[in-house]
């Protein structure tokens, strides 16, 4: 690519990154026929918006996107690919390095051969990525596993090679993007992948370094304008909030994007989930609030951001505006992704504020919503049922409802409280109330930092193990809690014993498995204890 091209295509980029899709597009178009980096931008950009409104019109159009460009990748993949074997065989023979420098056409002409191989087998890579995904959604497993197998062995073979090239490289911001990112993706993945999925991983044939994976995505994050380095920051404010929990390390990152692209709608979308893990629910509305503004161009996104303002009304106790945002998106969305959720929630709204013959006809919509293998949709499934067998929320369930979602959002202490209170009433409760009472208020007390009390209402809960009936998830994820509250306090017997216990426990289905497998793995590494 000549300079003018480099330049449109980073213009491109940006407008991108600012959620002005119609825009980058009109930049791409002339150039994706010829230019594999025009042409993956272009699918990204059908992809992104088929992943978010799952309609046939709109994968149809990513299909096509992403197999134009894995055409054209291939084919100038495997048109310079003898010409790039011969190069390397001669360079090696006279002893010249891909560092030469002479005029095109010269000896150093290699180095663009080798450029252009290089960027076609790693938007090859890419492409299957994509195809990957596609499939996956659509549970199509087998396809997606040979999909991902193949993109791990193209991105592999070309980081191989480009971690050893000079800076001075032809297209070198994109081909470090494009390769650390990929190998990176693959290796931090991998590493934290639930057990259910472990045939996927087997399929793929090779293992996880998590580590190693986050050095790799820095390393294409701080790549100056290449393809994926946007993507390798949002990854790793991801990473950071979501399974470290390093919100000192995610924080700059955000500001440092949002600066960069005052009306990227996903960057926003991206900052409202990270401030809410944190409970701060006020900021977290403010930046869905300003993600609603930005992303006018794609509706179902806008559907997506407004389900979002709608739980954090929710986790305010705000029935009537929660069911508001709620109600919208359950009668305008075209995506199946968190439909069952957002339908129980829509259900709660209804009976907490009394309106019991709304909330039992919405949860008896759920099972039609509810996708196997996806814990969000399982666990509304399971409480649905549980709903119409017992006729209505007891009080007790509005009570332990309220107080979980205040734990949720960070109002500890509320929390406890409201817990406290039911107590009051101890002789109306089962074992299974009481068992999630002391659970909660174990986890309210182990994220104040109150281990002591943590404990003694975690093991408390436990101690009705027997009797529960189907409040079963209290078990393993008491027992996680004591673990991590047994590395911080370095009893490394007690926390290996714990964490045995949660991941060990398999007699009943129980809520979130993957949220619980995340936080095992999580502390067996921190404790050096095998899982």
């Amino acid at each position: 690519m000549n300079q003018d091209q480099i330049e449109a295509l980073e213009k491109a980029m940006n407008h991108f990154w600012n959620f002005n899709l119609s825009e980058s597009e009109n930049i791409l178009l002339p150039h994706i026929s010829k230019y594999p980096l025009f042409s993956l931008l272009y699918s990204d950009i059908a992809f992104v918006k088929s992943v978010l409104t799952e309609t046939k019109e709109d994968y149809a159009e990513a299909r096509n996107r992403i197999s134009e460009c894995k055409k054209l990748a291939r084919g100038l993949q495997l048109s310079q690919k003898p010409l790039y074997l011969q190069q390397e065989k001669d360079e090696k023979k006279s002893g010249n390095g891909a560092s030469s420098t002479t005029t095109p056409g010269g000896a150093g002409s290699s180095i663009y051969t080798k450029a252009e191989y290089l960027i076609s087998k790693l938007i090859y890579a890419e492409t299957m990525i994509m195809k990957g995904v596609i499939e996956f959604k659509a549970q199509n497993n087998i396809k997606a596993c040979i999909a991902l197998k193949n993109s791990w062995k193209q991105y592999y073979q070309a980081f191989e090679i480009i971690k050893d090239l000079p800076s001075t490289f032809p297209i070198y911001n994109h081909l470090v993007s494009l390769a650390n990112y990929g190998v990176g993706i693959f290796h931090f993945l991998v590493s934290v992948v639930p057990p259910q999925y472990m045939w996927l991983i087997e399929g793929i044939g090779f293992k996880g370094n998590r580590m190693e994976g986050l050095k790799e995505i820095k390393a294409s994050s701080d790549s100056p304008n290449g393809i994926r380095t946007v993507m390798s920051k949002v990854a790793l404010v991801l990473l950071h909030v979501f399974f470290f929990e390093d919100y000192k390390q995610s924080e700059p990152l955000i500001d440092q994007l949002i600066k960069q692209y005052p009306q990227g709608a996903l960057i926003h979308y991206l900052s409202g989930a990270c401030l809410r893990k944190q409970g701060k629910i006020k900021e977290s509305t403010q930046s869905y609030s300003i993600a609603c503004e930005t992303s006018s161009q794609l509706k179902q996104l806008q559907l997506f951001i407004e389900s979002e303002l709608g739980y954090n009304e929710f986790l305010n106790l705000n029935w009537s505006a929660a069911e508001t945002y709620l109600a919208k998106f359950l009668s305008e969305t075209t995506s199946s992704g968190f439909k069952a959720f957002i339908a129980y929630q829509l259900a709660l709204c209804y009976e907490m504020q009394a309106n019991t013959d709304a909330a039992t006809n919405t949860m008896k919509i759920i099972p039609t919503f509810v996708r196997k293998g996806f814990d969000f949709d399982e666990f509304s499934g399971r409480k649905s049922a549980k709903y119409l067998k017992q006729k209505g929320y007891r009080e007790f369930d509005k009570i332990y409802l309220s107080a979980s979602l205040l734990n949720e959002a960070h109002q500890f202490d509320e929390s406890i409280k409201i817990l406290e209170k039911s107590f009051e009433k101890r002789n109306e409760m089962t074992h299974d109330d009481i068992a999630c009472a002391e659970y909660l208020l174990g986890s309210n007390y182990q994220l104040l930092g109150k281990k002591e009390e943590a404990k003694k209402y975690y093991l408390s809960s436990l101690s009705h193990e027997k009797q529960i009936t189907s409040d079963y998830f209290i078990i393993p994820y008491c027992n996680v809690g004591l673990a991590e509250i047994s590395f911080s306090e370095d009893k490394k017997s007690d926390c290996k014993n714990y964490i045995k216990k949660a991941k060990g426990y398999s007699a009943n289905q129980y809520d979130f498995p993957s949220v619980l497998d995340w936080r095992v793995r999580k502390v067996a590494q921190l404790s050096n204890t095998d899982v």
